[in-house]
This record gives structure tokens, C-alpha cells and sequence, in this order.
């Protein structure tokens, strides 16, 4: 998006993608990452760059994750996404020099304290948009 020759905001989205619950010929795209300029909100953005990428790519749905720390989704379900589904909250280990992630099978599973940070987070929600035909 961009205002007088400025870029305000984006989106990124994946390849196209066949979906057992989508019409034949149909593709799903996932909805990568939405971002404004910082201290910048566009009143109906999001919804604006669905309905350009929906038109574009002939999309059959959108789906994305969100973040149950940042967010419950109210505005994905205000540009017209649905609940899917959730996850439960993960554990992970991050390593205390590199900051790499390293996914826990177990949340009781033995780790060196000394190199290792055990966190959790709060899980993610499943969106998906359907677009309006036209």
C-alpha cells in the first residue's frame, strides 16, 4: 500500500497450494506476514490488500496463523477471515548465545540449563478468508 508515493504497508503471501476442501482448480494461499509503517494504522487495509490479492491470483481461500501472545484476531475476523481452528501452547528451548529455536516433543524433557532457556507459548489460531465472488 502506498500513500503519496510512500510505501505504508504490505503483505506477504505463499505459492498457491491444492486444498482437498477447495473446488477443483481452486488454490490456497497462505498469508505469510501484514505489516504497517510503524506508527501508521490504515483504517480497512488488510482488508483492501485480501480483495487486491483474491482478484489477482483468482484465490480460492486465504488462510493465516496468529499469535495468541499478540493477538485474539479481531481484526482478521473484521476483514472477514473465520476462526478454523487452534493450537495448544509449545514448548522450545532457546539457546542462550545464538537465540536459535529448537522445537520440545515433551514438555518435561531433560535440557542443560546452562546453554538452554525453556519457553512457552500461548499456541495459534487458524484463519482462513474465503473471497466474495463477483
Amino acid at each position: 500500500m502506498f500513500y503519496k508515493d510512500e510505501l505504508i504497508g504490505a503483505a506477504s503471501f505463499s505459492k498457491g497450494r491444492k486444498m482437498n476442501r477447495l473446488q477443483s482448480g481452486s488454490q490456497s494461499f497462505e498469508l505469510i506476514r501484514f505489516c504497517c509503517k510503524s506508527g501508521i494504522t490504515v483504517t480497512g487495509g488488510l482488508s483492501k490488500l485480501m480483495s487486491h490479492f483474491c482478484e489477482e491470483k483468482k484465490a480460492g481461500d486465504i488462510m493465516t496463523y496468529i499469535d495468541k501472545q499478540f493477538s485474539n484476531g479481531d481484526s482478521f475476523i473484521k476483514a472477514g477471515f473465520i476462526k478454523h481452528s487452534e493450537t495448544p501452547p509449545l514448548f522450545f528451548l532457546v539457546n542462550k548465545k545464538t537465540f536459535e529455536r529448537i522445537s520440545l516433543k515433551d514438555e518435561n524433557e531433560i535440557f542443560d540449563k546452562k546453554l538452554f532457556y525453556k519457553v512457552q507459548n500461548l499456541g495459534n489460531i487458524k484463519m482462513i478468508l474465503v473471497p466474495k465472488l463477483k
